[in-house]
């Protein structure tokens, strides 16, 4: 028969760690929290002419409308660089003419002197894209009675030969041949 179990011995020292058990799988990812508000776009002011609507959200952005043009022919309007005297059927382009004369020059020196903003008024040292109107262009401004009665002509960009080009006489309102080298009035038109 077996004897009586002895008592038992002290506890002995921990062992080794053993090697990390492999990683179990991912959790079921969480439901997606609610949506926040859209932020406010940046603060936005319509120049003349412009239209904008909406709040600047994802519901309601914001929408830039189109110029639109901002007076009647033979009104100077600023932010067009001078008096409009032509407009489309829309009315939402048309020529404009600088609102003062930017010169006396010769026809050889008028695009110059359109391209310096020295020579324009307040609102046409805005804009780089004037030019030297047509023959056509200066009648039409005397047909709406804009420069009748201010006793110059100017010139136009309509020329004839190396030596002649056209130039309108308010005064008269008719066209004559003059030298490109004379001195006449220079009044630049531009289109929007």
């Amino acid at each position: 028969a077996n004897g009586v179990t002895g008592a038992a011995g002290a506890t002995g020292a921990n062992g080794v760690t053993g090697a990390a058990g492999a990683t179990g799988a991912n959790g079921v990812t969480g439901a997606a929290g609610v949506t926040g508000a859209a932020g406010q776009g940046g603060i936005t002011t319509a120049a003349a002419g412009i239209t904008i609507t909406g709040a600047g959200t994802v519901a309601a952005p914001y929408i830039v409308g189109t110029p639109t043009y901002l007076g009647t022919l033979g009104t100077l309007v600023p932010e067009l660089g001078g008096i409009v005297f032509r407009l489309s059927s829309d009315g939402k382009h048309g020529l404009v003419m600088e609102g003062i004369n930017q010169a006396i020059a010769s026809w050889y020196d008028a695009q110059n002197t359109i391209s310096n903003p020295a020579n324009h008024s307040t609102a046409g040292k805005f804009f780089s894209d004037w030019r030297l109107p047509t023959i056509y262009e200066l009648a039409e401004i005397n047909g709406l009675g804009l420069l009748t009665g201010t006793g110059y002509g100017c010139w136009s960009s309509t020329d004839i030969d190396a030596t002649y080009a056209w130039y309108f006489d308010f005064s008269m309102g008719d066209t004559y041949l003059s030298n490109k080298s004379m001195a006449e009035c220079v009044r630049a038109v531009r289109a929007f």
